[in-house]
């Protein structure tokens, strides 16, 4: 398959689907300059990490990767490596990205070292908290729609 990923730069084992069956549920972008980035890279033949799926109930599901997926989406192609996750890993990344979450809301709320934080660094924290909720609603809405 001749195609923009490179399977040696993965962890997990990998495997080439159609890309009829990847779903990915973050269809909105916030770095629609990310994306046209890695598809200029992808048509000059750069390679890159295959995407990171899950399988569930027939379907792989995008766990890491959606910038490159909606990249990879304008080559139109019929098929795509995957490197697929166990649940587990997901899980864990998940509960790292949770802990940043947690641990920044904390630093802005209530400071670290007897420091209280800038009212800077709280409105930065809340807009982007608020973009990203905002983006993740849009993709769930979205895919509702069809």
């Amino acid at each position: 398959m001749d195609a923009p990923f490179d399977c040696a730069r993965a962890a997990f084992p990998t495997r080439v689907v159609p890309t009829a069956r990847i779903v990915d549920l973050l269809q909105v972008t916030h770095d629609p300059e990310n994306v046209l980035a890695y598809q200029k890279a992808m048509q000059a033949g750069e390679l890159f990490p295959p995407i990171a799926v899950v399988r569930f109930a027939g379907r792989y599901i995008i766990a890491d990767g959606h910038k490159r997926f909606g990249a990879f989406r304008a080559l139109e192609r019929d098929e795509i490596a995957v490197e697929v996750w166990p649940w587990r890993r997901v899980a864990g990344d998940l509960g790292r990205q949770a802990g940043r979450f947690w641990r920044r809301l904390w630093h802005v709320t209530v400071g670290s070292s007897g420091r209280r934080p800038a009212t800077g660094e709280r409105r930065r924290f809340v807009r982007d908290t608020a973009v990203h909720l905002s983006r993740m609603a849009r993709s769930v809405w979205g895919r509702l729609r069809g």
